[in-house]
């Protein structure tokens, strides 16, 4: 949660921060047009990050997890909550679709590690 918090804090400190884009075209129940500051970043890769949604639009809930991808600038519904997510997750993990890039030390999916 600690660094969830740092990331966040360093986000909005920072004089060019590489935050969501607004207007951006949404899947599910985001707000195209928001506050960033609103969007607490979870997990990134290189180009999309992972974030809980604090201010949804009409139909979502508060805390949904949202995938927003910087090259098509795109924000997608993932998950109710980051408790769904988090077990979505596991079980990707479980069931191989998902693996433990040594290499990056992350997790990617199994059809690209290597």
């Amino acid at each position: 949660l600690d660094l969830i918090t740092d990331d966040w804090r360093g986000l909005h400190r920072s004089r060019f921060p590489i935050v969501m884009e607004f207007p951006c075209n949404v899947e599910g129940p985001i707000k195209p047009e928001s506050e960033h500051r609103s969007k607490i970043p979870i997990a990134s890769a290189a180009n999309l990050t992972y974030y809980l949604d604090m201010d949804p639009a009409e139909g979502g809930q508060v805390g949904q997890v949202i995938r927003y991808t910087y090259d098509d600038v795109r924000a997608i519904y993932v998950a109710p909550s980051y408790g769904s997510w988090l077990a979505m997750m596991a079980q990707a993990l479980e069931s191989k679709w998902y693996v433990l890039c040594t290499a990056h030390q992350c997790i990617v999916p199994a059809r690209l590690a290597r």
